[in-house]
């Protein structure tokens, strides 16, 4: 009797491991669908490199606001990001600061080095950055994040002086 109990035991703790296990495994199943950590680090999306921005010591980041997502990213201020392109990881930067702005009110001098395009169409949305942030569905009224990130994958160039001084 007590055989058959220790086995039902058994086997009702190996169904909650199995359960347990397979709440990870889709979990973690979750996370990579959503691509929201990678290496222990979280993940930046983007699809195109405006600008060639990516490619700057800094450069800024511009995502619509929605629930929750202000909160998210003012806690990992300092914190470094990994920045994927069109789904492949390209670099490491880290989040200097995260502000919210209602779209209309941003400055056109940093709609221009976010997207590339000039920031006098953003209230004409079939062209110029109006058409850009369109796309994203991003309209005048909207809030949005201003996020600015910092390489952090390179080192700083030096400048060497020659003997001249030059």
């Amino acid at each position: 009797m007590r055989s058959e109990r220790d086995g039902r035991n058994s086997s009702r703790v190996e169904s909650r491991r199995r359960d347990a296990s397979n709440k990870d495994r889709s979990n973690s199943q979750k996370a990579n669908k959503k691509d929201v950590i990678s290496d222990g680090l979280p993940v930046l999306r983007f699809g195109d490199n405006w600008n060639n921005k990516l490619q700057c010591d800094y450069f800024t980041v511009i995502r619509k606001e929605k629930e929750g997502l202000y909160d998210y990213y003012v806690k990992r201020v300092d914190e470094e990001f990994q920045i994927r392109l069109k789904g492949r990881d390209y670099c490491k930067a880290i989040l200097v600061d995260a502000i919210r702005y209602t779209f209309g009110d941003l400055n056109p001098a940093i709609l221009v080095m976010d997207s590339g395009e000039f920031a006098c169409g953003i209230h004409d949305t079939s062209e110029g950055a109006g058409k850009v942030y369109n796309q994203f569905g991003i309209g005048l009224g909207d809030n949005v994040i201003l996020m600015i990130m910092k390489r952090s994958d390179r080192q700083r160039k030096r400048r060497f002086r020659t003997k001249l001084g030059v």
